[in-house]
């Protein structure tokens, strides 16, 4: 039921796109339209923006005063920067995010931010545009949720996991941005949103549906929770039984 669900959904959306000329880096670019969107929430504190750890760019970023402007745009609300100078920060947020979640670093990303002679100069041109016009693509959806309050991002913490989740709305509703330009619907979507929800043992985030935002088709797919977690058990759950069992294995 979800697949179909999704299908019809996306169908007849249209897709904002990279410039394929440029050989974007499109797991990067992911990285760096989830930070951006999340960012719309408000901005980090310290050495975070959407739960990036920027602490990187303070040796990636060779200019002193463009360094100095970075951190201080990430400390801003985000309606309060330039679009493009936000795109930038977001990239550079994305590239630290890659290295953390998966230690890989883009050289070429981290060589042209040591030349950078203005924090828009910390990304390519053409990436830094996509960032922009794909906020620009979804900005109604997100909007929406940002009215509605909420937190971004959202930890997760199920001794001894933590996990974190792109944004959770003050209504319940937790949302996962995928920046795909061939979207779908694949299982492990689904079973990260539920992990989440499980992982919120205590009921924090009092989580009623969850939701795919697909910001490159600007295409929003919502679940109910109960109704989700009863069709992939084939059966009704007690969300509350599934969170102890999932504690429980965790602790062993």
């Amino acid at each position: 039921m979800a697949r179909p669900k999704v299908r019809a959904a996306l169908a007849g959306a249209t897709t904002v796109a990279p410039d394929r000329d440029t050989h974007p880096p499109l797991s990067l670019l992911g990285h760096a339209i989830s930070t951006r969107i999340c960012w719309e929430f408000g901005p980090g504190e310290g050495f975070e923006l959407a739960g990036a750890h920027l602490s990187p760019a303070a040796f990636w970023v060779g200019d002193e005063a463009v360094r100095d402007a970075f951190f201080a745009a990430a400390a801003t609300p985000v309606r309060e920067v330039a679009p493009d100078v936000a795109a930038a920060v977001a990239w550079v947020a994305g590239v630290a995010d890659q290295e953390y979640r998966s230690g890989q670093v883009d050289e070429a990303a981290t060589d042209r931010m040591r030349t950078a002679r203005s924090i828009a100069d910390l990304a390519e041109p053409a990436w830094r545009d996509d960032v922009v016009a794909v906020t620009r693509h979804c900005r109604s959806i997100v909007e929406g949720h940002v009215a509605r309050g909420g937190t971004a991002p959202v930890a997760f913490v199920g001794k001894p996991v933590r996990a974190d989740g792109d944004y959770v709305t003050s209504d319940g509703l937790l949302v996962a941005v995928k920046a795909t330009t061939s979207p779908s619907l694949r299982a492990r979507d689904l079973r990260q949103l539920v992990a989440y929800t499980l992982l919120d043992r205590d009921d924090v985030h009092g989580i009623a549906s969850v939701a795919l935002l697909f910001a490159r088709q600007a295409v929003l797919v919502e679940w109910p929770l109960d109704g989700l977690l009863a069709g992939m058990a084939g059966r009704p759950v007690a969300l509350e039984e599934l969170r102890k069992e999932l504690q429980s294995s965790l602790t062993g």
